[in-house]
C-alpha cells in the first residue's frame, strides 16, 4: 500500500520521457477513458466525434431524471426525492465537465502542461529546481493514486449500497411484498417499471454502473488534472522566489569574479545581471500567462462546480440529518467525500495565491541598489507587476481559494439550519 500511494523518487531513475512516469501513465489512462488526453493532430477529428458520442451518453440520462422528478414530486418521500435531486445535480456537473475536451483552450492547455510546464523539463536548471521537481513529483504521485482510488471507491460505494439494501430488504426473494420497491443508484422516469419488476430493474442497475463510472471519473479525474496543474505552477513560483532571493550580489555573478567588497556591479557583471533579471521577468510572465489560460479554460467549470457544492451541501446535510441507519450509510460517505473534495481543491488553489504573495518581497530583496539606472527602471516595473498576486478565478469573477470555500460551507450550513427549523 505504501509503495502504491507514496514514492521516494526512485521511480524517476532512467526516465527520459514524461509519459514514462508512473503517475502520468495513470493520468493518461484515466483521461483517455474520458477522451480527454490531448489529441494528436492526425486524429483530432476522430477524437471530436468520439467525444460527441461520449457526451451524448452522459447527457442522455438527464431528461429521464427530470421526467422522474416531474412524475414523483409530492408522491415519493423526501429521502427518495432528495437523492434524485442530488444525482441530477451530479450528472449536470459531470456532463458539463465532459464538454471541456471539445474546447480549443483545454487542448492547448493540457498540451502545454505535458510539453512545457511540467517540472520534469526544468529539473536540470539548478540544484534547487531538481529539489522542487522531486517534491512536486512525490506530491503528484500521492494525489494521483489517492484520487484514482477515490474514483474507484465512489463507483463501487454508490452502486453497492442500494444493491446491499435490496438484498437485506428481501427485494430479491420470490415472496417479496408487492409494494416493496427496488432501490437504485440513480432513478429515471422510463416507459417501463424499474422499481418493482426484475425485467426493469436489471437494465437500470447495469446502466447505473456505466453512468457512475463517468460521473465519478469526471469529479475525481478533472479535480486531479487541476491539482497537478496547480502543483506545478506552485513549484515554478517557489523556484522563481528562490531565484530572486538568491540573486547574486556584486563580486559573485561570474565564477572568475570574486570581489565581494564592491557595492556596485561592474560593466561585465551588469551585462550578465541584466540578462538574469530579464530571465526572471520572462519566467514570471510564463507563470502568469499559464495561470490566465487556466482561468479561461476551467473558469466556467469551477463556477458550476462551486454552485453545485452550494446546493448539494445543504441537501446532503438534510438527508443525513434523518440520523437513521439507511441515511447515514448511503449519504454519510458521499457527504464526507464531496465536502472533502471542496476543501481539498480550495486549499490546493490557495497554494498559488500564497506563493505569489511572496513575490513582491522577493523582488524587493534583490540588490536593486547595486544596479544601473536602466536595470533599476526594469526592476521597478517588475516590482509593480508582482504587487497583484496570481489567483485563478471562476468566470473571471470570484477568486478560487479558502475564503470562497469557507463562504460556501457557511451558507450551506445556514440554509440547512433554516430548512431544519421549518
Amino acid at each position: 500500500m505504501r509503495v502504491f500511494f507514496l514514492t521516494d523518487g526512485s521511480d524517476l531513475e532512467g526516465v527520459e520521457k514524461l509519459e514514462d512516469i508512473k503517475h502520468i501513465k495513470v493520468v493518461k489512462w484515466t483521461l483517455t477513458s474520458l477522451n480527454s488526453w490531448p489529441h494528436p493532430p492526425h486524429r483530432r477529428r476522430r477524437a471530436y466525434v468520439e467525444q460527441f458520442f461520449l457526451n451524448l451518453q452522459s447527457f442522455l440520462c438527464i431528461p429521464f431524471i427530470v421526467i422522474y422528478l416531474l412524475r414523483n414530486t409530492g408522491k415519493k418521500d423526501f429521502f427518495r426525492m432528495g437523492h434524485v435531486w442530488i444525482t441530477f445535480f451530479m450528472n449536470i456537473v459531470a456532463s458539463t465537465r465532459l464538454l471541456l475536451p471539445l474546447t480549443k483552450n483545454y487542448q492547448t492547455l493540457t498540451k502545454s502542461f505535458i510539453e512545457e510546464l511540467h517540472l520534469f523539463y526544468h529539473r536540470h536548471t539548478s540544484e534547487y529546481s531538481m529539489k522542487i521537481h522531486l517534491e512536486i513529483h512525490k506530491l503528484s504521485h500521492f494525489f494521483t493514486m489517492y484520487l484514482t482510488g477515490m474514483m474507484v471507491g465512489g463507483i463501487v460505494l454508490f452502486n453497492a449500497t442500494p444493491l446491499a439494501n435490496n438484498i437485506f430488504s428481501g427485494a430479491f426473494k420470490k415472496d417479496k411484498p408487492p409494494d416493496l420497491e427496488f432501490e437504485h443508484a440513480v432513478y429515471y422516469g422510463l416507459p417501463f417499471d424499474s422499481e418493482t419488476k426484475y425485467s426493469g430493474y436489471i437494465p437500470v442497475f447495469l446502466y447505473n454502473w456505466f453512468i457512475s463510472y463517468f460521473c465519478s471519473s469526471c469529479f475525481c479525474i478533472y479535480d486531479l488534472i487541476l491539482s497537478l496543474l496547480i502543483f506545478h505552477l506552485w513549484g515554478h513560483l517557489k523556484i522563481l522566489n528562490y531565484n530572486m532571493r538568491t540573486f547574486p550580489r556584486p563580486g559573485c555573478v561570474a565564477p572568475h569574479i570574486k570581489d565581494t567588497s564592491r557595492l556596485r556591479y561592474d560593466d561585465e557583471e551588469m551585462v550578465i545581471v541584466g540578462r538574469m533579471l530579464r530571465e526572471q521577468i520572462d519566467y514570471h510572465r510564463f507563470i502568469s500567462d499559464f495561470s490566465d489560460h487556466m482561468s479561461a479554460t476551467f473558469g466556467p467549470m469551477l463556477a458550476i462546480y462551486y454552485s453545485f457544492h452550494q446546493v448539494s451541501g445543504c441537501l446532503l446535510l438534510l438527508e443525513c440529518s434523518q440520523l437513521d441507519a439507511d441515511a447515514l450509510i448511503r449519504y454519510g460517505p458521499l457527504t464526507v467525500i464531496l465536502f472533502q473534495q471542496l476543501i481539498q481543491l480550495s486549499i490546493v488553489f490557495e497554494l498559488i495565491g500564497s506563493s505569489s504573495e511572496k513575490l513582491k518581497d522577493s523582488v524587493y530583496s534583490m540588490p536593486w541598489e547595486c544596479l544601473d539606472d536602466k536595470n533599476r527602471k526594469i526592476l521597478l516595473i517588475f516590482l509593480k507587476k508582482v504587487q497583484t498576486p496570481i489567483h485563478l478565478k471562476a468566470m473571471g469573477i470570484a477568486d478560487i481559494g479558502v475564503q470562497t470555500m469557507a463562504g460556501i460551507i457557511k451558507t450551506s450550513l445556514s440554509y440547512f439550519a433554516f430548512l431544519r427549523s421549518k
